[in-house]
């Protein structure tokens, strides 16, 4: 009995042990700002109407000033009206299932013209940082 109540004792002080080594190696990002500090206010948009003529507008994506011509059998899955390009409509549809992929495999495999201009590192895959570019696009 007092034997077994050790072990028990053991397990479960190795386990706190574990559990603490695990937390450590995780990552603070409030680190930067200070333990207790508050996250910053997001920057408000200035309005419209108070917008100054000299601020440069950023240019939409490429896939929304042209219409991309589909080229393999993953854009003809996504071409909905089979016209054999892709409209904005239909490419948005398409990257939002990318960010899903990505989110949940952490990046995709490069293999559309599409996704070429996305990869900023040419190495082949989409990663979560590339991502951030779709995401920006999509919100425009």
């Amino acid at each position: 009995m007092r034997k077994s109540f050790l072990l028990l004792v053991a397990g479960i002080s190795v386990l706190f042990v574990f559990s603490e080594v695990a937390q450590a190696q995780l990552i603070n990002y409030n680190r930067r700002r200070g333990a207790g500090a508050a996250r910053p206010a997001p920057a408000k948009p200035a309005p419209a109407a108070a917008a100054s003529t000299d601020e440069a507008e950023k240019p939409a994506p490429f896939w929304a000033q042209t219409a991309p011509a589909v080229t393999n059998a993953v854009e003809k899955k996504y071409d909905v009206n089979r016209d054999g390009k892709l409209q904005p409509a239909e490419v948005k549809i398409y990257l939002r299932d990318v960010i899903q992929t990505i989110q949940s495999k952490g990046g995709i495999k490069v293999d559309t013209d599409i996704l070429k201009q996305y990869d900023k590192s040419k190495d082949g895959v989409v990663s979560r940082y590339e991502m951030l570019d779709i995401t920006n696009d999509l919100a425009d």
